[in-house]
Protein backbone atom coordinates (compact mmCIF):
# COMPACT_ATOMS: atom_id res chain seq x y z
CA UNK A 1 0.00 0.00 0.00
CA UNK A 2 2.92 2.05 0.08
CA UNK A 3 3.29 4.87 -2.90
CA UNK A 4 6.19 7.55 -3.26
CA UNK A 5 8.08 8.94 -6.22
CA UNK A 6 12.00 9.88 -6.41
CA UNK A 7 13.24 13.37 -7.86
CA UNK A 8 16.02 12.55 -9.96
CA UNK A 9 18.07 15.76 -11.19
CA UNK A 10 20.19 15.00 -14.17
CA UNK A 11 20.18 11.57 -12.77
CA UNK A 12 21.37 11.94 -9.51
CA UNK A 13 18.49 11.02 -6.51
CA UNK A 14 17.81 14.49 -5.35
CA UNK A 15 14.92 13.11 -2.65
CA UNK A 16 11.75 11.35 -2.02
CA UNK A 17 8.35 11.91 -0.84
CA UNK A 18 6.45 8.67 0.01
CA UNK A 19 3.20 7.62 2.11
CA UNK A 20 2.53 4.81 3.58
CA UNK A 21 -0.95 3.40 5.87
CA UNK A 22 -0.57 3.24 9.43
CA UNK A 23 -2.50 1.24 12.60
CA UNK A 24 -4.00 3.38 15.18
CA UNK A 25 -1.43 4.53 16.93
CA UNK A 26 1.62 4.98 14.79
CA UNK A 27 2.49 8.46 13.91
CA UNK A 28 1.78 11.48 14.66
CA UNK A 29 0.06 11.87 11.54
CA UNK A 30 -2.58 9.41 11.85
CA UNK A 31 -6.15 10.21 10.96
CA UNK A 32 -7.48 6.55 10.56
CA UNK A 33 -6.41 3.27 8.99
CA UNK A 34 -7.24 4.27 5.13
CA UNK A 35 -5.40 7.42 5.53
CA UNK A 36 -1.47 7.52 4.32
CA UNK A 37 0.88 9.85 6.51
CA UNK A 38 3.11 11.30 4.05
CA UNK A 39 6.99 11.69 4.49
CA UNK A 40 9.60 13.80 2.38
CA UNK A 41 12.72 14.32 1.89
CA UNK A 42 15.22 16.21 -0.60
CA UNK A 43 19.53 15.99 0.10
CA UNK A 44 20.55 19.16 1.45
CA UNK A 45 22.31 20.24 -1.84
CA UNK A 46 18.84 20.25 -3.47
CA UNK A 47 17.01 21.69 -0.58
CA UNK A 48 15.80 25.33 -0.91
CA UNK A 49 16.42 25.21 -4.57
CA UNK A 50 12.27 24.65 -5.81
CA UNK A 51 12.33 20.97 -5.45
CA UNK A 52 9.91 19.87 -3.33
CA UNK A 53 6.60 21.47 -4.50
CA UNK A 54 7.15 19.66 -7.88
CA UNK A 55 8.36 16.17 -5.80
CA UNK A 56 5.16 17.28 -3.43
CA UNK A 57 2.59 17.21 -6.38
CA UNK A 58 4.02 14.26 -8.10
CA UNK A 59 3.35 12.31 -4.92
CA UNK A 60 0.35 13.57 -4.41
CA UNK A 61 -0.65 12.56 -8.02
CA UNK A 62 0.92 9.14 -7.34
CA UNK A 63 -2.01 8.69 -4.14
CA UNK A 64 -4.50 9.84 -6.45
CA UNK A 65 -3.84 7.16 -9.15
CA UNK A 66 -3.81 4.66 -5.92
CA UNK A 67 -7.15 5.96 -5.29
CA UNK A 68 -6.53 7.67 -1.67
CA UNK A 69 -8.82 9.74 -0.72
CA UNK A 70 -6.88 11.83 1.47
CA UNK A 71 -2.77 11.83 3.01
CA UNK A 72 -2.06 13.42 6.49
CA UNK A 73 1.43 14.74 6.98
CA UNK A 74 2.76 16.91 10.79
CA UNK A 75 4.79 19.67 10.56
CA UNK A 76 6.41 21.22 13.45
CA UNK A 77 4.85 24.75 14.51
CA UNK A 78 8.11 26.33 13.94
CA UNK A 79 8.83 24.40 10.49
CA UNK A 80 8.67 27.06 7.50
CA UNK A 81 7.56 24.27 5.44
CA UNK A 82 3.92 24.86 6.27
CA UNK A 83 3.57 27.37 3.10
CA UNK A 84 4.76 24.47 0.48
CA UNK A 85 2.48 21.87 2.53
CA UNK A 86 -0.47 24.89 2.05
CA UNK A 87 0.43 25.62 -1.58
CA UNK A 88 0.10 21.41 -2.45
CA UNK A 89 -3.40 21.48 -0.69
CA UNK A 90 -2.54 20.78 2.71
CA UNK A 91 -4.78 22.33 5.46
CA UNK A 92 -4.05 22.81 9.40
CA UNK A 93 -6.55 20.08 11.32
CA UNK A 94 -5.37 20.81 14.82
CA UNK A 95 -1.84 20.67 16.72
CA UNK A 96 -0.55 17.57 18.13
CA UNK A 97 2.71 17.96 20.84
CA UNK A 98 3.90 21.03 19.23
CA UNK A 99 3.30 19.51 15.48
CA UNK A 100 0.75 20.86 13.16
CA UNK A 101 -1.81 17.87 11.73
CA UNK A 102 -2.30 18.43 8.37
CA UNK A 103 -4.38 16.97 6.01
CA UNK A 104 -5.30 17.43 1.76
CA UNK A 105 -8.35 16.10 0.20
CA UNK A 106 -7.94 13.97 -2.90
CA UNK A 107 -11.24 13.38 -4.66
Amino acid sequence: GDVGVVAQVDGIDAGACWMRRCTAGTGFAYVDDSTPQLGIALEPEWQHRGFGRPLMLAALAAARAAEYRRVSLTVHLQNPAQRLYEACGFRRIEVRSGYHLMVADLA
